[in-house]
């Protein structure tokens, strides 16, 4: 159920030829009852119908949606730190290393005594040096998808002009990145190959960008400029067309 939303939001821009970019942007999405229940939503009239977002939601694109949320959580709470690595792996392609052996990477639970919130209890990530230079690119991104009234202001650190103070802000900030719109280029360039890019396909990666960007972002001219690349021409078995 949660992953047909988000397939039907990808094929509605790709077959429908939409800027792709808006898969993180969209005040929209396709809802069944139960979905619309989940997010407070009246219930549309069939199955997975193109409903839209009140003005004040907090839900923008893909990083709205339950598949998203709920993938990137744990069984009782939710996952600031897992959340912030899908964003900063997945879509902004840049490495998040391991913690350094023998870290305590448990955040504590709350008693009787000591009854804070999830993020209080994370504090130890930016207050411990070894841990808060990792977890400064994770964390406050996760926290600002968190959908319960807390603070949820912060910054994407590494993009110019990142703050952010709701969550469907994140969404526009990445739609609107030249980070993430390369990123997009390149993981499916890795779809493609079944390999990472090297410094070899650098050119490739850079005129696939350049002819994603200059078609505002349509899914479809991507996948053109792709096969059109030596790269892709060279692969092809002898004699195709």
């Amino acid at each position: 159920m949660m992953v047909q939303e988000t397939r039907m939001l990808l094929d509605n821009l790709v077959w429908k030829d939409g800027n792709f970019m808006e898969a993180f942007t969209a005040d929209y999405s396709f809802l069944n009852a139960d979905l619309a229940s989940l997010y407070g939503m009246p219930a549309p009239s069939g199955e997975f119908e193109l409903v839209r977002f009140p003005a004040d939601s907090h839900r923008s694109g893909l990083l709205g949606h339950a598949s998203f949320l709920a993938s990137n959580a744990g069984p009782v709470e939710t996952s600031p730190t897992a959340r912030g690595i899908f964003i900063r792996e997945q879509l902004l392609c840049q490495h998040v290393p391991n913690p350094p052996p023998g870290v305590n990477t448990q955040v504590p639970e709350p008693t009787a005594e000591r009854p804070l919130a999830r993020r209080q209890r994370m504090q130890a990530h930016v207050e411990n040096p070894t841990c808060a230079s990792c977890h400064r690119l994770m964390d406050p991104i996760g926290f600002g998808l968190e959908k319960l009234p807390i603070d949820a202001k912060g910054e994407i650190a590494g993009l110019a002009s990142s703050a952010f103070s709701e969550p469907g802000a994140i969404g526009r900030l990445l739609g609107e990145s030249r980070a993430c719109q390369e990123c997009i280029v390149k993981q499916l360039f890795r779809y493609a190959f079944g390999r990472m890019e090297t410094t070899a396909d650098r050119e490739t990666v850079r005129s696939t960008f350049a002819a994603f960007r200059e078609s505002r972002f349509r899914f479809k001219e991507l996948l053109i400029a792709l096969v059109r690349t030596p790269q892709f021409l060279d692969g092809l078995p002898k004699g195709s067309d």
